[in-house]
């Protein structure tokens, strides 16, 4: 979203340069968080798809963001970063807990 300047025309300043670097952090990273979906979840597939994916978003807007001098929940990226960010990791986590559910799991 970045890239294509999706983040820029929604205020947010976010755009990052696609390294390899870049890329094998946030997929490392990526793989941790989908450890969650091993809890145990009898709800809805979509709903443990969106409340899973809130706890990389918290992780990433109150202590990973901050850490690197951004602030509580990046607000100096832009006001609407939080949005974009949960918006992000919850259209991951859905995909997911879809891939699953269409998994049989």
């Amino acid at each position: 979203m970045g890239h294509h300047g999706f983040t820029r025309w929604l205020g947010v300043d976010i755009a990052p340069y696609l390294s390899n670097a870049y890329l094998y952090q946030r997929i490392v990273w990526g793989g941790i968080c989908g450890l969650i979906f091993l809890l145990p979840w009898q709800k809805s597939w979509l709903a443990r798809g969106f409340f899973l994916s809130l706890i990389p978003a918290g992780i990433m807007l109150l202590l990973l963001l901050p850490m690197r001098g951004y602030g509580p929940g990046a607000l100096s990226l832009g006001a609407l970063t939080p949005l974009v960010i949960i918006l992000a990791c919850a259209i991951g986590g859905i995909a997911a807990s879809g891939l699953l559910r269409a998994q049989g799991k």
